[in-house]
């Protein structure tokens, strides 16, 4: 038969031998999600690479279209200042043009007497030099806000045309 003290020591090693495999099962237990994060980080890290490119090209061609759109917004500016200086200098003196100012012996200035003629060539310099005043003023004000306009141009270009990003991991 059996010896009972062979039986204790078998069930003293069965002991130790589940104890160490739990001990065992345990430890594998925690490595197998290491393994499993360092997997999916190196999907997550290949998957950003092979993404790489497309992401640049979206990001250099909204970049180009908020740089065009700045630089036309510029322009646009620019125009507006010269725009607005050229009415104010030809704004009064246009009007009275098309009435027949440049005509030098015109019904008007007939019969004048030459001081008269002078003070009114007087007025329409100093008309013409307000203008210009009045122009350069409207102009400055106007180039003052190119810097928010461009900028708000920029910010309005280059954001309707990024993705909007989804929720973030």
């Amino acid at each position: 038969m059996a010896n009972p003290e062979n039986s204790k020591e078998t069930e003293a090693e069965n002991s130790k031998l589940k104890a160490r495999i739990k001990e065992l099962e345990e430890k594998l237990a925690t490595k197998q999600p290491v393994q499993e994060k360092r997997a999916s980080n190196r999907q997550e890290a290949q998957d950003l690479v092979i993404d790489l490119p497309r992401h640049a090209g979206e990001e250099l061609s909204n970049l180009a279209r908020a740089w065009t759109n700045v630089m036309i917004e510029q322009a646009q500016a620019g125009i507006e200042i010269w725009s607005s200086i050229a009415d104010s200098i030809l704004g009064p003196m246009s009007a009275e043009g098309k009435a027949g100012r440049s005509k030098p012996h015109s019904p008007k200035t007939e019969g004048q007497p030459p001081a008269d003629i002078a003070r009114t060539t007087a007025d329409r310099i100093a008309e013409g030099v307000t203008g210009a005043i009045h122009g350069a003023a409207v102009g400055a004000h106007k180039a003052l806000e190119i810097p928010r306009r461009v900028s708000s141009r920029f910010s309005e270009t280059y954001e309707s045309h990024t993705p909007a990003k989804e929720s973030e991991s």
